[in-house]
């Protein structure tokens, strides 16, 4: 806190600075929360699309031995874009834990007395943005899975053979 301020904006801030903790812990708590849910939800279908994609067309007596392979090939890719979803998800949030923390303690700081420096908060705000730099890589593995499932069931279906149809005598 500064000594020019006087003793009633001296705990107005200290009041904004714990409302500012409990504001903060309570977003890290929802987000976090909601990223698991988010990821798991997310990964979970991507694999499944991408699975059943696979499955269904090398299972099927209807698409060319090269469509199979094309297009499994294209569904595998989503399977492994998928993971790295997972993987980059994770990685992101170790790395933003630490700033995380860092921002919070900040405000605890100064709600509990310190003086409010407002270049120590860009720091802390700073060193948060830097480890989220490129977290917009795990939206593109994103993006890219489901591109691999539209590519392969493109393949798919663009590999359709024509089959000859016999057909079934029935006997009475």
């Amino acid at each position: 806190m500064s000594d020019s301020l006087d003793p009633m904006q001296n705990a107005k801030l200290r009041k904004f600075a714990e409302l500012e903790v409990d504001r903060q812990s309570a977003a890290i708590d929802r987000m976090l929360d909601q990223h698991v849910t988010d990821f798991k939800w997310l990964t979970a279908s991507l694999m499944a699309l991408n699975s059943g994609g696979a499955i269904a067309v090398l299972n099927s007596d209807s698409v060319t031995i090269y469509g199979k392979q094309c297009a499994g090939l294209s569904f595998v890719a989503g399977i492994l874009l998928a993971l790295c979803i997972a993987r980059l998800s994770q990685y992101f949030s170790q790395r933003s834990i630490n700033p995380l923390i860092g921002y919070r303690a900040f405000w605890l700081s100064v709600s509990q007395g310190e003086l409010f420096d407002q270049n120590v908060e860009k720091q802390a705000i700073g060193h948060v943005q830097k480890a989220t730099k490129a977290a917009w890589t795990t939206q593109l593995a994103g993006w890219l899975s489901v591109l691999a499932f539209v590519i392969g069931t493109s393949i798919a279906g663009l590999n359709l053979s024509e089959q000859q149809v016999t057909p079934k005598v029935v006997h009475k």
